[in-house]
């Protein structure tokens, strides 16, 4: 099958912010933007490693993390 860059982009953050993969609860995170945030600092990303690693901006990241 043929996979698009934007299916590849929105599973790496789909990936990332994965709540069944964490070892500790994060049932305080409730909004996408802190949930992004929260599994992004947990995995020891900075904002411009996880953009890159989607292929997107940090700007673009910054705006998902924002509520």
């Amino acid at each position: 099958t043929l996979i698009t860059l934007t299916h590849i982009k929105t599973n790496v953050i789909a990936v990332i912010t994965n709540v069944f993969a964490f070892t500790r609860s994060i049932t305080i995170v409730n909004t996408f933007g802190n949930r992004l945030r929260f599994a992004r600092n947990l995995r020891q990303l900075t904002q411009q490693e996880l953009a890159r690693l989607c292929g997107l901006s940090q700007g673009a990241i910054g705006n998902y993390e924002t509520d």
